[in-house]
């Protein structure tokens, strides 16, 4: 292993595992997830979203659940600019009314 790897590894992703597994998220080896994933290049393990989004979002249907799945695979744009379009998906989604059970509001969004 270089030197610049051990570092990202000692510096970086060990100290934020261990911070998020503090904070209760749970570490799932790369290996585990494989078959969740067509490709290792795959950055959205689908079915984990899918669960996700229906659970946290009551008045979500699955075939939204769906479309938002959609939506965050088919982004466009790059760095920044990319990142900015995925932070606007739930926002967008719920200002153009989609979803909306009796009694929310506005000012209610949906949670990703």
């Amino acid at each position: 292993m270089d030197g610049n790897k051990a570092n990202e590894l000692t510096q970086a992703e060990g100290p934020a595992r261990e911070l998020l597994q503090t904070l209760g998220y749970t570490y799932v080896p790369r290996a585990a997830l494989a078959a969740e994933r067509e490709h290792e290049r795959e950055v959205l393990l689908k079915a984990h979203l899918r669960r996700a989004l229906l659970r946290l979002n009551d008045w979500l249907s699955e075939d939204q659940a769906d479309q938002v799945i959609f939506k965050l695979q088919h982004v466009d744009g790059a760095g920044m600019a990319r990142n900015q379009a995925i932070h606007e998906i739930p926002h967008l989604w719920h200002a153009a009314g989609r979803g909306r059970a009796s009694g929310q509001t506005d000012a209610d969004s949906a949670v990703f």
